[in-house]
């Protein structure tokens, strides 16, 4: 009877480990397990469930990662705490820590939920304690780090400044609610609708910051439209209609580059390069020397600067090529191929302002209108739509990627880049052919 009793207690008691000393732990490594190392656990005595976790060394390494771990159940669960690594944890401490938690156990109390509760009164006192000014500072610190563009970063920060802070800026983040922020947002909501958007998409982006950090102790987002500023404001479906970019007809581009081949300031061969390739005033302003590939006559734009987050490759034609030798640094090719004056990437607003310093008014043609010129251009010389949309980096269509996969793009693109700059760069007729926008929509 004895003996069945003592079977009995085996197993259903947990096995009684011989307490080590500080030197038996300190040998304890991983174990070799048909001719490999593997990870081992040592339950090192003392306290019920406590282990040392030894992982084989990795590398050149002769020591393995250690670390201590607590097994123990919770209604029928079985659970882990992990302690932290050994020696920075020593076993005395690793000890008491695991016997802390057993004692809370023993009371009733679950101690994983009690740190949850703790983290979240951390994270709650925090949250009431940063302001939204001093947080949208850390969110833009960390654009500055992350983002090539930094004139664009500091432009929609000034954006924040000039109308989240008058209204939120000394509120903690805790506080700010949708009510909140459609308060900044309503005066320029209708009237200046763009601005209105782009200082919304701020302020949830630095509370999506807030977040990922896990600064609020709940997820929150009081910038955001569905289920939250919609009971606000008016949806821009009832108000705004967007506004296409301003752009010259393709007869017009010949004049307009007489014009600018005439200029040196140094917004101006970045100018004719966007034109030539119809490329984004991001893409050119950032361009390097050691994106371009010499012998294949390729730009090669890299994804951190495109809008779809993607390479994109641009067939060079013989006027873009010799808008490049012509730069200053063509010799040393290190660097930026347009930079600023004093140095540095230029500002989009540079490229701007040479349009109008060449007697064009921004309703007559932007930036960004050279790319609808070339498209346009494109479609009424029956260029394959797909072949210009992708000239463009714009993202295809399920069924135009299926066919156009399997070709060599560059190649099909290179004789309509060669055909456009042949248009651009055809020597207009005598005379100021720079027609007044408003004296061209009077006539028509």
């Amino acid at each position: 009877m004895w003996g069945t009793l003592w079977s009995l207690w085996g197993i259903f008691m947990p096995k009684l480990v011989k307490e080590m000393s500080d030197s038996e732990v300190r040998s304890l490594k991983h174990k070799i397990r048909n001719g490999k190392p593997t990870k081992a656990k040592h339950f090192v005595g003392g306290v019920n469930g406590l282990a040392l976790i030894c992982k084989p060394p990795e590398g050149e390494s002769t020591q393995g990662s250690r670390y201590w771990i607590l097994f123990y159940s919770l209604d029928g669960r079985r659970l882990e705490k992990n302690f932290g690594s050994y020696p920075t944890i020593k076993t005395a401490q690793a000890r008491a820590l695991a016997r802390e938690w057993r004692e809370k156990l023993h009371k009733g109390v679950d101690p994983k939920l009690e740190e949850v509760e703790t983290a979240r009164s951390r994270r709650k006192r925090l949250a009431s304690e940063v302001t939204f000014e001093q947080f949208a500072y850390q969110w833009f610190e960390i654009q500055l780090e992350k983002k090539t563009n930094k004139a664009d970063v500091k432009k929609l920060f000034n954006r924040v400044k000039k109308y989240a802070f008058p209204k939120l800026a000394n509120k903690s983040l805790l506080d700010i609610g949708y009510d909140d922020v459609a308060k900044v947002l309503r005066p320029i909501w209708k009237d200046h609708h763009a601005t209105a958007k782009k200082v919304k998409q701020a302020i949830k982006r630095i509370f999506d910051l807030a977040n990922a950090q896990e600064l609020l102790p709940v997820q929150k987002n009081p910038a955001v439209w569905s289920g939250g500023l919609q009971e606000f404001l008016d949806a821009p479906s009832e108000f705004y209609e967007p506004q296409n970019f301003a752009a010259l007809h393709y007869s017009e581009i010949p004049a307009f580059i007489e014009r600018l081949k005439t200029t040196e300031r140094v917004a101006s061969p970045a100018l004719l390069f966007a034109i030539l390739t119809a490329a984004r005033s991001q893409q050119v302003r950032s361009a390097q020397w050691d994106h371009i590939d010499w012998e294949n006559s390729l730009w090669i734009c890299p994804k951190s600067v495109m809008k779809a987050k993607r390479e994109h490759a641009v067939p060079l034609s013989g006027a873009a090529l010799d808008v490049l030798r012509m730069q200053p640094g063509y010799g040393t090719q290190k660097g930026l191929i347009f930079p600023a004056a004093q140095g540095g990437e230029m500002h989009d607003a540079y490229l701007s302002r040479e349009i109008m310093r060449l007697g064009y008014p921004q309703e007559a043609t932007t930036v960004h209108g050279f790319r609808a010129t070339f498209k346009t251009w494109a479609t009424e010389h029956k260029y394959d739509d797909a072949l210009s949309e992708i000239a463009l980096a714009h993202s295809l269509g399920p069924q135009e990627k299926r066919a156009y996969i399997r070709t060599d793009m560059v190649n099909l693109r290179r004789p309509m880049m060669e055909s456009w700059a042949d248009q651009c760069m055809t020597r207009p007729p005598t005379g100021d052919n720079v027609i007044d926008l408003g004296m061209r929509r009077k006539a028509n």
